[in-house]
């Protein structure tokens, strides 16, 4: 339920409010949400993390933020914007959500990425300092929610990118009645 709350609120972002419950609706009645989380009962709860990371990374990059202006360098406010950051909820919420999804699944932090590039791209450079915040909390949680870390946080975390870029699961593919393995499958397929 929170995975299809979060994706309402990721399509009425960019669609109407009819056209956003109506994608949400369409997702909500996919069998696959319930007949999948039988084989494989990571997926369903990743996926519903992830997209409720990314609606509240969103949420927290275009909730405004008040503008004190203590100093006159650039660089000392947006220090102190950063230290700022962590008494907001918001950010405090979207980090640990970050980092909880992450330590379900290692490709969660490109929720990050994809938030870092949405600032970019929209030129929200007050909100850098609070993605700076944020990022630092999903660091944290993601080695708080993952025990497996605990004994050597940065080398584990490595090491597990690592075994996850190079992915040593074989997999072979049925192509004209014969098994392919899945890396060298013909142009053609």
């Amino acid at each position: 339920q929170v995975g299809i709350e979060s994706l309402y609120f990721l399509a009425r972002r960019w669609m109407s409010e009819i056209a956003g419950f109506g994608a949400t609706l369409l997702f909500a009645t996919q069998p696959i949400l319930v007949g999948h989380a039988f084989m494989n009962p990571k997926d369903v709860v990743f996926m519903s993390f992830l997209t409720a990371s990314a609606a509240l990374g969103l949420w927290m990059v275009d909730h405004k933020q008040e503008t004190v202006q203590v100093s006159t360098t650039p660089l000392s406010n947006a220090i102190r914007a950063f230290f700022r950051s962590f008494l907001r909820a918001d950010v405090w919420l979207a980090g640990v959500l970050l980092g909880f999804s992450s330590a379900i699944r290692i490709a969660a932090p490109l929720v990050g990425v994809a938030i870092l590039a949405y600032i970019l791209l929209t030129r929200r450079w007050q909100a850098l300092p609070r993605f700076l915040a944020y990022g630092l909390i999903a660091f944290c949680s993601l080695i708080a929610f993952w025990p497996y870390l605990w004994p050597d946080p940065f080398g584990r975390l490595i090491a597990s990118l690592f075994y996850s870029a190079r992915y040593p699961d074989v997999h072979v593919t049925l192509f004209r009645g014969s098994l392919v393995d899945a890396k060298s499958v013909p142009v053609l397929y």
